[in-house]
């Protein structure tokens, strides 16, 4: 989405004091709904109205500290050192305030053979493996495993390479070597953790973005590379050198057309497909021509589940054009339920891709909750499982929003994007229903980097 108030954004983001005008043109809703709440506490002139948004914050980080220590002490007992990446790693380590830094997942970085042995003895401990490669169906992904901790309140990634990717060669392993060599051991409370090097955690904020998040940013990009660039006294001449030594100079390149915070190149918008097309074609000597990798080997598969979720996605679009009410919309979803479900979890994400590129073909957003839900509900009962379909509902700034989401044995399915939503939503409609189990705290933090 494009993001209003461009200029006077980022001349607050860049303002060094709590009196610049820039803030004051900014609306303390604008302000929170870019999770900049917290940041404002010191740097808002009307910084009072931030103060709850503050301590919220700080309240959250501690917490989250507090569980990732305790599995970080565990892994250590084991041999095991992780790295500590993006905004937690940031919020703790570099940050003033570490309540300044919105994060809503914590990433860590183990080799692929270590990451293994860290997702089990996090199991043991309480906290629940939400996500592992066998599960994933579309080429290379750089986590190992994704993690919930025991009160599901703290989402954790562990990340085999350092670098998102269509597969993983011998450059993807290289790079991430060479930043693991050269990242700096810290005794963080009584644990041992590493951090990137300065210059190489500007790197990988920078080609993170363009890897994982297809060339776009995020708001708190400008603030962490101006951060690390004032703090460490970066120059553009050292970073790209140190991205010829990483073998990454193309795409720092390809990155900087949009995103230069040496030169004020900051634009938050999205981009095009013809730039995202573009600047992967220019990348493709350091890590492959991503773009064009991802539609030859993801194409045609997507496509196929698209076909075959279909007729559940036309037969959910043709009962919600004459009733709204979800009970009677279900019932008439229900398909003949097969005695021996496959148990496969590449199957039950095939269903929900499939539900929302089927979506997409039709015109409709991939996100559209409702319509896929009971697309993916249908299916899965066709291939033999027992799912329930969910709705809740929150309040943001005034705003009720509400979402739909499918849940196998009490859980929302993994990397469906749905696996915060027990946390985010207060529950108001189940079906088939259950026996009454206490609430589910909410939590308004949304995932990101």
């Amino acid at each position: 989405m494009s993001i209003p108030l461009e200029r006077q954004l980022f001349q607050f983001l860049n303002g060094s004091n709590a009196s610049d005008p820039a803030a004051e043109a900014l609306d303390p809703v604008f302000v929170r709904a870019l999770h900049l709440g917290a940041f404002a506490y010191h740097h808002h002139t009307r910084s009072s109205e931030f103060r709850a948004d503050y301590i919220g914050a700080a309240t959250h980080h501690a917490l989250t500290k507090k569980w990732v220590l305790e599995l970080v002490r565990a892994w250590n007992a084991a041999g095991l050192e992780p790295i500590l990446l993006k905004g937690f790693a940031l919020a703790e380590f570099e940050y003033p305030h570490s309540a300044h830094r919105f994060y809503g997942d914590v990433d860590v970085w183990l080799s692929p053979q270590d990451a293994a042995v860290a997702a089990q003895i996090g199991i043991a401990l309480g906290w629940h493996q939400i996500w592992s490669p066998e599960t994933w169906l579309d080429g290379y992904k750089h986590e190992e495993a994704m993690l919930f901790s025991p009160n599901r309140q703290v989402m954790l990634e562990i990340h085999g390479g350092m670098v998102k990717a269509r597969r993983f060669d011998s450059r993807l392993e290289q790079f991430t070597q060479k930043m693991v060599q050269s990242s700096i051991s810290r005794d963080w409370e009584g644990v041992k953790v590493r951090v990137l090097e300065p210059q190489d955690a500007l790197i990988f904020m920078l080609l993170d973005r363009a890897q994982g998040d297809r060339w776009g940013r995020k708001i708190f990009d400008v603030l962490d590379a101006r951060l690390l660039i004032e703090k460490y006294h970066l120059s553009k001449h050292d970073v790209q050198a140190r991205a010829r030594e990483l073998k990454c100079i193309n795409t720092l390149k390809a990155v900087f057309q949009s995103f230069d915070p040496w030169q004020g190149r900051l634009q938050l918008d999205p981009p095009t497909r013809l730039e995202r097309w573009k600047w992967s074609f220019q990348a493709r000597h350091d890590f492959g021509f991503q773009e064009l990798e991802r539609l030859l080997q993801a194409g045609p598969r997507r496509l196929k589940w698209s076909l075959e979720a279909l007729p559940d996605v036309l037969r959910a679009w043709f009962y919600l054009r004459r009733t709204t009410d979800m009970r009677v919309l279900l019932e008439r979803m229900n398909t003949a339920h097969s005695p021996t479900p496959s148990r496969s979890p590449k199957r039950i994400q095939q269903i929900v891709q499939g539900a929302k590129w089927s979506l997409y073909l039709l015109g409709w957003k991939r996100d559209a909750c409702v319509p896929r839900s009971l697309a993916v509900y249908a299916a899965l009962r066709r291939e033999g499982y027992c799912p329930q379909f969910v709705s809740g509902v929150r309040r943001t700034n005034g705003v009720i929003k509400g979402h739909a989401w499918v849940e196998l044995d009490g859980s929302p399915i993994p990397h469906s994007g749905d696996e915060n939503a027990p946390l985010e939503f207060k529950e108001n409609f189940r079906y088939p229903p259950v026996p009454q189990k206490a609430e589910t705290p909410l939590n308004p933090l949304e995932k990101s980097g």
